[in-house]
């Protein structure tokens, strides 16, 4: 794995569940998985941050940053949840920082009816979590036959297809917001949901 290029911690934590999920992303034309890790909340942080090594090829330690941001000092000691998600941390790559996001808008689930008319409003059924859909974008797409990304054609959460949809594909991307934060982007169409 290459420290070439932006990165992003993005560490998920449910009240009730014993484990946490941990996924480091490449950003810069669409967001792209690299490493994923679900270590136990009261697991030991060196452990956690020792695989996470090994998968990632380089050495990966975790930084706190002073109050006013002029020192910072690696973490060793505690529990993989208060150590993911206490403030001014972050990872650090190799020697690339990668800032923390906690709990971040996310999509669980999301699907288009099977049959879509057209004249008829469409619109995705989901399932978000850390966002509101009023928040949430919604971005539609005709694909062409064969697939690809295919043209542009609406905003919104409902898209009424016209006669030109007729024949063609209907994919929605679905970017899950909170307030300025937004979360991973996923696109549901003909083939169900996937992270676009």
């Amino acid at each position: 794995m290459s420290a070439a290029g932006e990165h992003k911690l993005m560490v998920r934590v449910k009240e009730g569940e014993p484990t946490m999920m941990v996924q480091l992303l490449e950003v810069g034309g669409g967001e792209k998985s690299l490493l994923r890790a679900q270590p136990a909340k009261t697991g030991d942080l060196k452990q956690a941050l020792a695989r996470m090594s090994k998968k990632a090829g380089q050495e990966v330690s975790l930084v706190e940053e002073s109050e006013d941001g002029s020192s910072s000092r690696v973490v060793e000691k505690g529990t993989n949840e208060e150590s993911f998600t206490a403030p001014r941390r972050h990872l650090l790559l190799g020697k690339a920082r990668v800032p923390i996001t906690v709990n971040p808008p996310a999509v669980l689930a999301a699907s288009l009816p099977k049959r879509i008319v057209c004249g008829c409003a469409v619109q995705p059924s989901l399932r978000l979590e850390c966002s509101e859909s009023g928040e949430t974008a919604f971005r539609w797409w005709r694909l062409p036959e064969g697939g690809g990304q295919g043209v542009q054609v609406g905003e919104g959460r409902v898209y009424v297809p016209g006669e030109e949809d007729v024949g063609m594909g209907l994919a929605v991307e679905i970017i899950p917001r909170r307030g300025v934060e937004e979360g991973l982007a996923v696109r549901t169409g003909p083939e169900g949901a996937y992270s676009a």
